[in-house]
């Protein structure tokens, strides 16, 4: 009978083991993805254990569209590369949102210089948290200005608790309130396409 306890303690034992080393290789990407108050944005928020912004989009089936602009522009390596980034990354749906017609133009080979200069607009030049950005907020009295990587600036301002973000266009996001940080940088995932 005490061997029999025994065994069962070691299998308990080697039970629970094997759940926490499971449990151990979840990342918050995994597990977060649900919309926050925030409709249409993800939750996707916290350290993703990923060396690069662009291995972190790999893994996540929302970017998909993304993924197609980066590749097809030529700006996939600047994500990849080792200096600090910070990235607007709009998911799937946002591209949705502009229509089927918009969408294809957007994608088309003739407009393939606008769309790089769109996707360079979604870059800053260094890795900016959400608490450095609603610290630049509040200095600047309600907005931030924030060039990014193709020229443009981007005006940062909160709705409430969220991050929103506002190009000169007129282009307008909510990035939630955390990006998803990287190995180079930070990554906030937005509700729409600025272009």
């Amino acid at each position: 009978m005490a061997g029999l306890t025994l065994i069962r303690r070691k299998v308990v034992m080697a039970a629970s083991l094997a759940l926490m080393v499971a449990l151990t290789g979840c990342d918050e990407t995994e597990q977060a993805t649900t919309p926050t108050g925030t409709q249409g944005v993800s939750r996707i928020t916290g350290q993703v254990e990923q060396p690069t912004v662009a291995a972190a989009l790999r893994r996540l089936a929302e970017f998909t569209k993304l993924r197609r602009a980066l590749a097809a522009t030529g700006v996939a390596p600047r994500l990849a590369a080792s200096e600090p980034l910070t990235l607007l990354a709009p998911r799937d749906n946002a591209f949705q949102q502009i229509g089927p017609e918009a969408e294809a133009a957007l994608f088309d080979s003739a407009n393939r210089p606008a769309l790089t200069q769109h996707l360079r607009n979604l870059i800053i030049a260094r890795a900016l948290r959400a608490e450095e950005i609603r610290t630049l907020i509040e200095e600047g009295g309600g907005t931030a200005q924030i060039a990014t990587i193709g020229g443009a600036s981007i005006s940062f301002s909160r709705e409430g608790d969220q991050l929103v973000a506002t190009w000169p266009n007129g282009g307008r996001a909510t990035m939630g309130t955390q990006g998803a940080i990287a190995g180079n940088g930070v990554f906030y995932v937005i509700d729409h396409w600025p272009g």
